[in-house]
């Protein structure tokens, strides 16, 4: 091979690879370009399910609220025989809302009255106490002899006297929320789209972890 023979296969083996380094340069920047859309679509799935699905605890915990001043239930803590009327309340909020359990407690943890075959041992336990203080009190784990995990809200109910409510907790409502049941309500969010597995595999973490 002469000398302008093997100039010329060595400017031709250069262009080969510049065009080629050119290329993957190029290819490597729509593949970034491509991932960083993905995680930011991911990012918008995994805000709009973690909203949803505080808003769905959030609604549990207000209907809590505002039935621990139901009239029949306050009455229940000194008048036993309301015990009917207070059963067929909860079972009525228990069937409209699909909540796994209610039931209403006394100062002392003592159930008065409840609804749904599982439920919780209120005395003694963290958000009794704090209901018992005043505040909502809160509870996430399992139960039962099948481990269902749970969601529970405990809203205090206060004592009337004269003019108003008082801010003397008499007695304890809680609402018991099967987390099954809260994914199930989220089954039409959308999910973020496949192919960033940081975003997707964050989106799944706020259903399994919560």
């Amino acid at each position: 091979m002469t000398r302008d023979n093997l100039n010329r296969v060595l400017a031709i083996a250069f262009c080969v690879a510049l065009a080629c380094a050119c290329a993957a340069g190029i290819w490597r920047y729509a593949y970034l370009q491509g991932l960083a859309q993905l995680d930011k679509q991911g990012q918008g799935g995994l805000t709009l399910a973690t909203d949803r699905f505080t808003g769905e605890l959030r609604r549990f915990r207000e209907l809590a609220v505002l039935m621990a001043e139901h009239p029949v239930l306050s009455d229940l803590t000194k008048d036993p025989s309301q015990q009917v009327a207070a059963q067929a309340v909860l079972q009525s909020a228990t069937d409209k809302s699909g909540a796994l359990a209610f039931y209403y407690a006394d100062r002392q943890g003592r159930i008065l009255s409840q609804t749904g075959s599982q439920t919780l041992s209120p005395a003694g336990a963290t958000y009794f106490e704090r209901a018992m203080q005043g505040a909502l009190g809160a509870f996430h784990g399992r139960i039962g002899p099948d481990g269902r995990r749970v969601y529970a809200y405990a809203a205090p109910a206060f004592a009337e006297r004269g003019l108003g409510w008082v801010a003397r907790s008499v007695g304890e409502l809680a609402r018991v929320v099967q987390e099954k049941m809260i994914k199930r309500r989220l089954g039409s969010c959308p999910a973020p789209k496949a192919g960033s597995g940081r975003a997707g595999s964050r989106y799944s973490l706020v259903l399994r972890s919560r």
